[in-house]
């Protein structure tokens, strides 16, 4: 499992997750889009793995041709695009109007269509809005061996309580 920084690891840090699984995040850093071409060297890597890749909507937005790659070597990940409006992450730090933590809406289930014209590959695509669908298409997609792409669609101030607590330490040191 890989997460990005900002909400998807905040989020992913507490789980417990079964034996033999392997988490890969960067929070030091505290750059985003590393995690989709991790997603790409660990799948390119350990073929006979699933991976799954926790990622925010704007994170991915700057990474996003890669799915291209992805479709082009038949990498079959499970991706988890954190649909939340725009850097949470930020809204936690410098507060939650500022115009400059909005991005510009996409329809993410539907990109992977949009990058595979040449090559038929199938991809499972969802979009869900609560915790049942989200079981719901994890479900599915743990059931085929095609690239899912899920993008999970949050309101744009949930956050885990971690990350609202630090967000709120960095406000209080700018």
């Amino acid at each position: 499992m890989i997460a990005e920084q900002g909400t998807s690891f905040f989020g992913a840090i507490s789980m417990v997750l079964p034996s033999g699984v392997s988490f890969i995040g960067q929070p030091l850093w505290g750059s985003i889009g590393y995690t989709f071409g991790a997603l790409l060297g660990t799948a390119l890597a350990s073929p006979d793995r699933r991976h799954i890749l926790l990622i925010g909507d704007g994170s991915f937005q700057l990474v996003a041709q890669e799915l291209s790659t992805m479709l082009r070597e038949n990498i079959t990940p499970i991706i988890i695009v954190i649909n939340n409006d725009g850097y949470t992450v930020e809204r936690c730090i410098h507060g939650p109007t500022r115009q400059y933590n909005h991005i510009n809406m996409w329809h993410y289930s539907k990109l992977a269509s949009f990058f595979d014209v040449h090559l038929a590959r199938e991809v499972v695509s969802f979009q869900v809005s609560s915790v049942a669908g989200l079981r719901e298409a994890l479900c599915v997609a743990q059931q085929n061996s095609k690239l899912a792409l899920i993008e999970a669609c949050m309101d744009k101030n949930d956050a885990p309580i971690l990350l609202k607590k630090l967000g709120a330490l960095f406000g209080a040191q700018i």
